[in-house]
């Protein structure tokens, strides 16, 4: 005869079912908010861009945020009191320990083992439209491997979590077919890491905070275009090489994305420019050469030749 759990072994399992279904809820709903939070952001930077370049880099690092599962969960005060209605649990034992099944009257369900009311160990949450957690869990924290899928989003993530957030090595696919492989910390891309687009071009290096940071590899528009070199917040900052084939090559210092400072640009004409820059245009003392090997040493004001 199977033991049905006592009232006071049953309470606080509803609580820690309650909690999962919160923290899920949070997950896809923060997820929503972020993805139309970053399309605003995407239309605004793309009416003030300054250049081509700009926009291009802003662009895929607006893609490189919106792709961000999981974040910080902050507590629905109230939703992780309410105890879920259960419609039915079955477990080995008698009580709360052991491995079990325990689904409620929304459809969703909630298996694997349970040690005192707590997932422990191997196990799988899920939702009725798709959605789903399975992997390692430690007091129904998702800790340790696991794979978690958002239907509605049709985003992927396999990989290691703590304390339900994404935090080591994954992998992470996007519903236009767009991955992230590398290293994540607190639920964003942060360290080591490769995004490659839907369109072939790909970003390698350094991150931080779901953002481009430090030294990294970005090509793009079928590898005609490649930047080597550091990056600050999403953007070309520092020192750095970037090369158009069949245009120019220009190596030196970059700001917000924009060459600026000391650079030296190279024409596939001949033509070469070295001195200081300003927004992307030369601007301040330089040295012009031309294709013909004439040399001119002037002041220059975006892009303009300043005559004395």
């Amino acid at each position: 005869m199977q033991l049905k759990p006592e009232i006071q072994k049953i309470e606080p399992t509803f609580k820690q079912v309650a909690l999962i279904q919160a923290r899920f809820r949070g997950i896809i709903t923060r997820k929503r908010v972020q993805i139309l939070k970053q399309k605003e952001n995407i239309n605004q930077q793309q009416q003030n861009s300054l250049n081509e370049d700009l926009i291009c880099y802003e662009q895929a690092q607006q893609i490189i945020t919106e792709r961000s599962t999981v974040a910080q969960y902050q507590d629905d005060h109230g939703a992780i009191l309410m105890s879920p209605k259960i419609k039915n649990s079955k477990f080995q034992f008698g009580s709360m320990t052991g491995f079990g099944r325990m689904v409620m009257e929304d459809g969703c369900y909630l298996e694997g083992m349970w040690l005192d009311g707590f997932l422990n160990g191997e196990g799988l949450y899920s939702v009725p439209d798709g959605t789903y957690y399975r992997g390692q869990w430690k007091n129904s924290y998702m800790n340790g491997q696991g794979i978690y899928f958002n239907s509605t989003q049709n985003i992927r993530y396999e990989g290691e979590w703590e304390n339900n957030l994404q935090h080591g090595q994954g992998v992470e696919t996007y519903a236009d077919k767009s991955v992230y492989k590398g290293i994540f910390k607190n639920g964003l891309k942060d360290g080591q890491g490769q995004f490659i687009f839907n369109d072939g071009s790909y970003y390698e290096g350094q991150f931080q905070q779901d953002k481009f940071q430090g030294l990294g590899k970005f090509v793009w528009d079928s590898g005609k275009k490649i930047y080597y070199g550091e990056w600050f917040n999403g953007k070309k900052h520092g020192f750095g090489q970037l090369q158009v084939k069949g245009k120019y090559s220009y190596e030196g210092q970059f700001k917000n994305g924009l060459k600026n400072g000391i650079g030296k640009i190279i024409w596939s004409d001949g033509r070469k420019y070295d001195g200081q820059w300003k927004e992307g245009k030369q601007h301040g003392i330089g040295t012009f050469q031309n294709k013909n090997g004439e040399i001119l040493n002037d002041v220059w004001k975006f892009g303009l030749i300043q005559h004395h």
